[in-house]
Formats: structure tokens, C-alpha cells, sequence
């Protein structure tokens, strides 16, 4: 990393990435919700829920990031978040975690691409614009460090405390932080340059960026496997609990409180790696060069994964099936902040936010895809069948999408 790039804006971004995913529900969210009786598709349809509200919200919520303000939007997106963890501890009913998803939603919205471009923008002004997959990553790196600390601490409260419900509590914490960070950001940073450009100008400009079929793949050949990522990275916690279980340890405790130090201690070592391959995504990127091809190929590595990880499931080898699940968590801190560059390229500043959130609108599509074929095969089939049916679908979609 340059050092003339390492100054104080440098490590507010690393703070704020750590402090964002201190969200000590994540490693325990799928049990929190098998553990309410909601069925595979119920828990399918409720990703789906909130990946389709993301994906009404981002493109409006990019725009007024663009014309009115990106720090305004940052603070919007935190007291979303918050709202959204107050229902989550109290809510019992379906509907109502919907609701949920949705004020989630709005806060996932507000943030993607908005963070993204604040990023590029202040490093380009810095004179560090060819180097934005290296940059992103050791930032992003960051937010893995905090990954791993709240998977570790969220293990301890449930095995303290015995239920899943307290670490949306304790997640507000980090929350409150983040928002007064955002509110020490440079002014220069609400805005990319120093006009205004106007809600019209950046439509049409977005327009004619979407128009062009070279910027479309691109946006697609990033956002393909972060969808299929996130739709089943979560499914990690029964295999994860399947194996804690087979363990004769802590027999006195509860399912949750038996279960809970080998997810956390677990889910910890995963983002501590994670981080590692963050941090050199972009020694990767300089090795190879070629971003498309390291994308394609690190996708069709990923289909590998999860269909072996569903096999191995499925012949009661918890532990390889978690293996494999560790390959598509390291694939994809190695692909984003190649990915991220990789499209960065092909953007004008001014329209930067807007364009990274049609990414994660991108995104959240194919998450909600994945998200309903996972959890409606998990529940007329299995688990281990909806994983391999899922990897085989991101390997069909993956083939067309293929950059030269």
C-alpha cells in the first residue's frame, strides 16, 4: 500500500467498515429463525423480501446520494439499520419480520454503493486511482477484522445468555458509532466535485452508461457470484451446528448454548482469513492482471465449492462441507474488491454512486434468486440437494456471462 494514500480519511474507512459489521446476529441468523419454527421458505422468501425491497430503494436512494448528498444518505441508512434491529429483538411474527427486512432493506440501500463511491472518489483526488483494488481491499479487510471480533463476541452472549434474541441489542452499539463517524467525513466527500449536478444530469448520464453492453456485462459478472454468495453463506450455520452437536461437550446446556462457542470460535477463524484475502486481492489483481479472467475463474471455482459442500453434507461430513463453505467466503473477498475496481474503471466520477448501486441492484436480484431456489429445495428436498441445485444454477447464468 502507498503510505501517501495511509492518511487519516484511510483509517476513518477502515473504522467504519469494522464498526459496520459488528452485526453479532449474522452468524447465528438462521438458527435464530429455525429456532421461531419459520420453514426453509419462509426463511427463502424472507431474504427474497429484502433483497427485492433493496432493489426498489437503490437506485433512488444512488441518485440522492449523487444530487443531495452522500453523508445525509450514510445517516439515513444507520438509523434504518437501527429501527430494523429494535423489531428484530422483539418480533415473534412473521409479518413483522418483514417489516423488518424492509427497514434492513432501506439501510443496506443507502449504504452500498454510496460508501463505494465516497471511497473512490477520495482516492482518486488523492492520486491513488490506479490503485483502487488495493485500496479497497485493505479497507475491506477491516471490515472482515470486525466480522471475526463479532462473530467471536455474538458466541459468548449466546452461550452466556442462552437465545439468539439480546445480539440485536448489543449490534445497535457499533451502529451509533458508525453514525457519528459518518458525521466527522470531510464535507467534500457529500458530493463528487464541487457542482451540483443536478437530478436530471446524473439520470442521463446513468442511462447512457446502462446503454452501453461492455459497462452491463461488467456489472453483471460482478455482482453474479456476490448474489449467489450471499444467498447461501448463511446456510454454513446448520451444517456448522450439526457438527457442534455431534460433540459430546457441554451435554448440560441448551441446543443454542452447545452449538454457540463452535460457530462463533468457527465463524471467527472464517473472517480472520477473509480479511487476509481482502487485504491481498489487489497483489493478486497486479499478478494476473487480467480482472475478467480472474472473475471467471474464480466463479467457476466457487460453483466447485458449493456443490461439494452440499455432497459432503449430504454423506454427514459437516466438517469438509464447512471446508467448502470457507472457499466461497475467501473467493469472494478476493473477487469484490477486484470486481469493485474492475467496474470503477468504466465510470464517470460524477454518476459513481449511482452506477455502483445498480451493481448491488444487480446484486440483491441474484440474491433473491438464489434465495427462493435454496430455500424452496431445502424445503421439499434438502439442505445438501438445495445447495448443489444452487451452485448449478450460478454455473448455467455464469457461462453467458463471461467477459472477453
Amino acid at each position: 500500500m502507498n503510505e501517501n494514500c495511509k492518511d487519516l480519511q484511510y483509517y476513518k474507512f477502515s473504522a467504519y467498515g469494522f464498526l459496520k459489521n459488528l452485526r453479532f446476529f449474522e452468524p447465528f441468523f438462521i438458527l435464530f429463525l429455525l429456532s421461531r419454527d419459520f420453514s426453509y421458505i419462509q426463511i427463502g422468501t424472507l431474504y427474497a423480501i429484502r433483497e427485492v425491497a433493496i432493489n426498489i430503494i437503490e437506485i433512488p436512494t444512488g441518485i440522492f446520494a449523487d444530487v443531495w448528498g452522500r453523508k445525509k444518505t450514510m445517516l439515513a441508512s444507520f438509523i434504518s439499520y437501527i429501527i430494523a434491529f429494535i423489531i428484530l429483538y422483539r418480533s415473534q411474527s412473521y409479518i413483522i419480520l418483514a417489516v423488518a427486512m424492509i427497514f434492513y432493506a432501506f439501510g443496506d440501500a443507502c449504504r452500498t454503493g454510496t460508501h463505494k463511491a465516497m471511497i473512490f472518489d477520495y482516492i482518486n483526488s488523492k492520486g491513488c486511482g490506479d490503485r483502487k483494488s488495493w485500496y479497497y481491499g485493505n479497507t475491506r479487510a477491516w471490515s472482515q477484522r470486525g466480522s471475526a471480533l463479532s462473530a467471536l463476541f455474538a458466541g459468548i452472549l449466546v452461550f452466556w445468555q442462552g437465545d439468539y434474541s439480546s445480539i440485536f441489542l448489543y449490534s445497535i452499539i457499533p451502529y451509533v458509532l458508525d453514525f457519528i463517524l459518518i458525521l466527522s467525513y470531510p464535507a467534500y466527500l457529500d458530493k463528487s466535485g464541487d457542482k451540483n449536478p443536478g437530478t436530471k444530469a446524473v439520470l442521463k448520464a446513468s442511462l447512457n452508461a446502462l446503454k452501453n453492453r461492455f459497462v452491463l456485462k461488467k456489472v453483471v459478472s460482478v455482482s453474479l457470484f456476490s448474489g449467489y454468495y450471499k444467498a447461501v453463506k448463511d446456510y454454513l450455520q446448520p451444517v456448522l451446528q450439526s457438527a457442534a452437536l455431534a460433540m459430546p461437550l457441554f451435554i448440560d446446556k441448551t441446543e443454542e448454548q452447545r452449538s454457540a462457542v463452535t460457530i462463533g470460535l468457527v465463524y471467527t477463524v472464517i473472517y480472520f482469513l477473509t480479511s487476509q484475502a481482502s487485504s491481498r486481492a489487489g497483489k493478486i489483481h497486479n499478478r494476473f492482471k487480467n480482472a475478467a479472467a480472474i472473475l471467471f475463474y474464480t466463479l467457476m471455482i466457487g460453483v466447485g465449492a458449493g456443490v461439494a459442500g452440499g455432497i459432503l453434507y449430504y454423506f454427514n461430513m459437516p466438517w469438509l462441507a464447512a471446508a467448502a463453505f470457507l472457499l466461497i467466503f475467501l473467493l469472494q473477498n478476493i473477487r469484490k474488491p477486484i470486481g469493485i475496481g474492475f467496474l470503477g474503471d468504466s465510470i464517470e466520477p460524477q454518476i459513481l454512486a449511482t452506477v455502483l448501486s445498480v451493481e448491488s441492484q444487480s446484486q440483491t436480484l441474484w440474491t433473491a434468486f438464489f434465495a427462493i431456489i435454496i430455500g424452496t429445495a431445502a424445503q421439499l428436498i434438502n439442505l445438501p440437494a438445495a445447495l448443489v441445485i444452487c451452485s448449478a444454477g450460478l454455473f448455467i447464468v455464469g457461462l453467458f456471462t463471461r467477459q472477453n
